[in-house]
């Protein structure tokens, strides 16, 4: 597994509980590897988004807060060659 403690950005990790696809340890050992990290459970199976959509909307909303935590991102610009 790629070193998640790299993500220095705010997650938010959404799962569907029992019926998705993912189990709900593993995403909960993801989210303990990234700082930051909160993770929600909504018991709608894999396609959370699709299969309820207001509440997957009103969680992403209140996680981002009340003025949108907006995330900056920096760009790293490489000279020469990628390995």
């Amino acid at each position: 597994m790629a070193d998640l403690r790299a993500i220095t950005a705010p997650t938010l990790i959404i799962g569907g509980g029992l019926e998705s696809s993912i189990p709900r340890d593993k995403l909960a050992d993801v989210a303990a590897r990234i700082p930051r990290c909160d993770l929600v459970t909504i018991p709608a199976g894999h396609q959370v988004h699709e299969n309820r959509p207001a509440e997957f909307t009103d969680t992403v909303r209140r996680w981002r807060g009340p003025a949108g935590r907006l995330v900056r991102l920096r760009v790293i610009r490489r000279s020469g060659p990628r390995r």
